[in-house]
């Protein structure tokens, strides 16, 4: 067995690989393009393919992130052919990734956890296996997280009255402009710096795909963004609201104005990932727990 770098792989078996081992999370071939090409931190030497002669049988992409604690690894992706499940190759690729990531100089490391470009938050519990296989090899378990569903084809989200309110009391609610983008990511840097690069993307659609609430001296109170990371998913998020303007129902309006324009793309559901407040959205959206994910993570020999 031998590992090779996934530049050298065709594209077309990694696809495979992973649709037929990773049966809740299937890509398109734009969404793998998504996770691998537009990886804001691409490493080449981090992302490889398990061969058997020339035949993938598995694979791993990871990559570096900023953390308080230092810098993280993240195994965003790991796949086994079905076929060849059950005889280590899964550990194998495990350690592969976690070599590399210690001497690229990650201290730590977790599984799915890469935003802003990222497929799922944690390993969802259905994988069996892979739960063993972390827990077998010191990983630590944090929490859990989800994913909820809100569904679309018969939801009505018109915020048309609420955001009259709002403007009477002198917010004004719209979708933003490229001429925003410098006072938006100014204020975002103050509050929630790691939502960046989503925010970036989803300001990059042909139409903005991000609402804001300004107050009287036009300045940036509250924003909501969707399509800012699985393009064409319904990927809702992120949304928030500066701590002096919580309470008045802008989280609310903007994130009725996005499952709007989900709506109007066609797609029959919105996704809202990586939730702790599920009782907001329930109660505002409709949305319900599609998935539950458990968060590890592993600390790194020095």
């Amino acid at each position: 067995m031998t590992f090779a770098p996934l530049t050298a792989v065709d594209r077309a078996q990694l696809l495979r690989v992973w649709n037929e081992a990773a049966e809740f999370d299937r890509l398109t071939p734009e969404l793998l393009a998504e996770k691998l090409d537009r990886e804001p931190a691409r490493d080449e030497s981090l992302s490889f393919a398990r061969l058997e002669e020339d035949a993938v049988i598995g694979w791993a992409t990871c990559v570096l992130r900023e953390s308080a604690d230092g810098v993280r690894g993240v195994v965003k992706m790991l796949a086994v052919a079905p076929q060849f499940q059950g005889r280590g190759h899964g550990s194998a690729l495990l350690a592969e990734a976690e070599r590399r990531l210690a001497a690229a100089g990650a201290r730590t490391v977790r599984p799915g956890e890469s935003a802003p470009n990222y497929l799922v938050p944690g390993v969802d519990v259905r994988y069996t296996r892979c739960l063993l296989m972390l827990e077998a090899r010191g990983y630590r378990r944090l929490g859990e997280t989800y994913n909820l569903t809100v569904p679309l084809q018969a939801g009505d989200f018109d915020a048309s009255d609420d955001e009259q309110a709002l403007a009477a009391n002198s917010i004004l609610v719209r979708r933003a402009k490229e001429g925003d983008r410098p006072a938006l990511f100014a204020w975002l840097d103050r509050h929630w710096p790691a939502w960046r690069g989503e925010v970036q993307e989803a300001l990059a659609r042909p139409v903005p795909a991000v609402h804001l609430a300004l107050n009287a001296q036009q300045q940036v109170v509250a924003f909501a963004a969707h399509d800012g990371n699985n393009h064409r998913t319904g990927w809702f998020g992120p949304m928030g609201t500066d701590p002096e303007y919580e309470g008045r129902g802008l989280g609310r309006v903007l994130l009725r104005r996005c499952l709007q324009d989900i709506q109007r793309q066609g797609l029959p559901r919105a996704i809202v990932p990586w939730v702790g407040p599920v009782r907001f959205y329930a109660k505002h959206a409709g949305a319900t727990i599609e998935r539950v994910f458990y968060r590890y993570e592993k600390t790194l020999a020095d």
